[in-house]
């Protein structure tokens, strides 16, 4: 027999008013920096046990997606549940530190790994660069950093980031940092110091990660009187002697450097429509300058103009890496010594000395006054030697590296 049972009474449906929705489960909220992106600020966070990030154009957007996250936890909209496992290590560490703060046991535990040198680090060189850099950029939005410290700082840890890459931080030792140096040909002291003092603020950014700064330990360099490596006379006429008659290409931009002094950063970039040969003006745009500040003259030697004249169109359209080896080549076959920027350090010497103007000379050094100029320069070459200096022409190099030096 089948037995049919009453339904039950259904009671009055009532809107669902006021019932919460469900809370998505979160785990921290953390922001970071990842180069090459083109929107490079993130903010991750864990939703239901998987990592889930956001990309941002600015810091600043990036930063407000974090704090009203964070203020979503705060007010229980996302709910940040421990798993079992967290309840219980975090109920064994109460009970193992009698009540104490895990502020207290953290800074004790820092103190004795310090100690001991054996902090842990997780943390990789690319990884301390890429936050390290982005703080800095949040420095110079903020206007508490300039944007000429930000470059420096950003040329020299992009540098180590990638000199150093995956290794983690606390691994990298006091020679390790001077042989990454010595491998940059930093000859100038100040070059060297100032290479230093930035890796030790780096270094010291990281102080939670290191034991010590092994930054600290580089030896400073003595930068006070510093000897410069230049060429000859005889030396120079040589080397334009071969390059006039087995490399033109190269002339131009050898003629700058020895003639204009112009640095070998500008010089690798110097394009025709950079040079008026009218007006004999050179003009450097912002990008092409070391100071990044556009910067013309028509006070260059005579001399500059005359190789000027004998390069071949090839010459402007070298790339730097380009005229970096065949530099270093024409140095080599003319059988000539190639000290550290001495080309440079050439016109310095010789201009300073032949036409005793140091105001223009650092003029057309782009410096911003001449003591540098005094401490290294005047008074190194006679004035002989200074003066035969500009007489160095297509039609005179040849006899002159066959003569003797003034």
């Amino acid at each position: 027999m089948q037995i049919q049972t009453e339904p039950k009474p259904v009671g009055e449906l009532k809107p669902n008013k006021g019932r919460r929705k469900k809370a998505r489960i979160a785990r921290g909220v953390r922001v970071f920096f990842v180069c090459g992106r083109p929107k490079p600020y993130a903010v991750s966070r864990y939703v239901d046990g998987k990592a889930k990030a956001e990309f941002f154009s600015t810091a600043e957007a990036r930063d407000q997606r974090a704090k009203d996250l964070r203020e979503a936890l705060r007010k229980g909209e996302i709910i940040q549940i421990p798993t079992r496992a967290e309840g219980a290590a975090w109920a064994a560490f109460r009970e193992s530190t009698k009540g104490h703060s895990w502020q207290e046991v953290v800074s004790g535990w820092k103190e004795h790994m310090r100690a001991t040198n054996t902090l842990p680090c997780t943390i990789t060189c690319k990884e301390a660069r890429d936050q390290y850099l982005e703080w800095c950029y949040k420095k110079v939005s903020e206007k508490t950093m300039s944007e000429d410290t930000y470059r420096h700082k950003n040329q020299k840890i992009s540098d180590f980031g990638t000199t150093f890459g995956s290794a983690l931080l606390n691994t990298v030792t006091t020679p390790d940092l001077e042989a990454w140096l010595d491998d940059l040909s930093l000859d100038a002291a100040a070059t060297w110091n100032n290479w230093r003092k930035h890796t030790v603020a780096f270094m010291a950014h990281f102080d939670d990660f290191l034991s010590r700064n092994p930054a600290e330990k580089i030896k400073i360099r003595d930068d006070s009187i510093e000897e410069v490596g230049i060429l000859t006379v005889r030396q120079t006429a040589k080397l334009f002697a071969y390059a006039l008659e087995k490399e033109p290409v190269a002339l131009g931009r050898l003629a700058c450097e020895a003639f204009a002094g112009i640095r070998f950063s500008s010089a690798v970039r110097l394009e025709k429509k950079d040079l008026n040969f009218e007006d004999r003006n050179i003009i450097l745009p912002a990008h092409k300058i070391k100071t990044k500040r556009r910067f013309a003259s028509d006070k260059f030697p005579a001399t500059v103009w005359e190789w000027l004249g004998k390069t071949t169109p090839d010459c402007w359209t070298l790339t730097p890496s380009e005229y970096m080896h065949l530099k270093s080549e024409i140095f080599s076959q003319a059988k000539v010594p190639h000290p550290h920027n001495c080309l440079r350090h050439s016109f310095c010497t010789y201009h300073v000395n032949a036409f005793e103007n140091p105001g223009l000379t650092a003029l057309l050094l782009a410096h911003k006054n001449q003591q540098q100029l005094w401490d290294h320069y005047f008074g190194r070459a006679t004035s002989a030697a200074s003066k035969a200096y500009w007489t160095i022409t297509p039609n005179t190099a040849a006899e002159i590296a066959n003569g003797e030096d003034a």
